[in-house]
């Protein structure tokens, strides 16, 4: 509906558990949460998903990166890299067809998937989702604000940090991998 900011990581989580209660219906409700690079994305939703469990809500999460495309896929489309991250690297349509639609249509879902095995670059991982119409689902990752998913998400939040945090929790987690 419109925007809310706030400041606080506490006051936030509070503010997402209130919001959240207040427009769970009768239906799974279905919350975006992205942001930039090292936004605490992945933090904030696994904080939220354990605070709306505290209050009895059922949830689930389901991580944007579980519908990556193999990197020898990426590799073979012979784009730059930030295009091919950008345009290529995550699977939208997978995320719709095998979860979004299907809950959409029934209001539940009960289904094993094969998602994003990072360590076999392949879709070999097992993924089990279990949504009733009482779940409020929880879906985090960059890029997720676009089509086909944006039209499928009821709530939406996105974080933001200062580009000397980005640089500062960069350096922390990801630059050792290089």
């Amino acid at each position: 509906s419109g925007w809310l900011l706030v400041v606080s990581r506490k006051k936030l989580l509070a503010t997402l558990v209130r919001e959240i209660q207040v427009a769970k219906g009768s239906l799974p409700l279905v919350v975006g949460i992205s942001g930039s690079y090292t936004s605490g994305k992945t933090r904030l939703t696994a904080k939220l998903a354990a605070a709306l469990r505290n209050a009895g809500q059922p949830t689930v999460v389901i991580h944007y990166d579980d519908f990556h495309h193999p990197l020898k896929e990426l590799k073979a489309l012979g784009q730059s890299e930030v295009d091919t991250y950008y345009l290529h690297a995550f699977d939208p349509e997978k995320l719709v067809q095998e979860v979004l639609a299907p809950l959409a249509d029934r209001h539940a879902l009960h289904q094993m998937l094969h998602v994003r095995d990072w360590g076999k670059d392949d879709n070999s991982k097992p993924l089990r989702l279990d949504i009733t119409k009482h779940t409020v689902v929880l879906v985090e990752g960059m890029l997720l604000f676009r089509k086909p998913v944006l039209d499928y998400l009821d709530l939406r939040v996105f974080l933001t940090v200062s580009d000397a945090e980005i640089k500062k929790r960069a350096r922390l987690r990801d630059v050792p991998k290089f």
